[in-house]
């Protein structure tokens, strides 16, 4: 057997109460992948960005295929300390059978079927986020 020993994440708490409660509602995502991407991190800085519906609005408008990976939207938590308990509460309180949430300056927490779907949702995200950012770059002379 394997002896090393594997300390818990700080994020353990929020991740174990939207375990439950996926279970207990019977949604079918049994996979939590949390992830830092800058992309996200980046976004959630942005005083124009601070609902999930403004988030899955720009990411559609963006790359329209992401409504094939990110179904039913985006959920965002406004910053708490990381591992803390008004963190997974604000979570609980914020999901509402979404695919993905968003903590506020901190990354994502993807929610799937299985880590491959998950994987995907949140390279989706990435994607019209990194597509969003460009655009916003460009500087096209008359």
């Amino acid at each position: 057997g394997n002896s090393e020993e594997h300390e818990l994440s700080s994020e353990y708490l929020s991740h174990f109460l939207l375990h439950q409660y996926l279970i207990q509602n019977h949604s079918g995502k049994k996979c939590i992948l949390h992830v830092h991407p800058d992309e996200f991190i980046a976004i959630s800085h942005s005083s124009k960005i601070k609902t999930g519906e403004q988030l899955t609005s720009l990411i559609y408008s963006y790359l329209p295929e992401t409504q094939i990976h990110i179904r039913n939207g985006i959920s965002f938590v406004a910053y708490q300390p990381a591992g803390s308990r008004e963190l997974a509460e604000a979570t609980l309180s914020a999901y509402q059978g979404e695919d993905l949430i968003v903590w506020e300056k901190h990354g994502v927490l993807s929610l799937a079927s299985d880590w491959q779907q998950a994987i995907e949702i949140i390279e989706a995200g990435v994607k019209a986020l990194r597509i969003y950012f460009l655009t916003k770059s460009l500087y096209l002379p008359d």
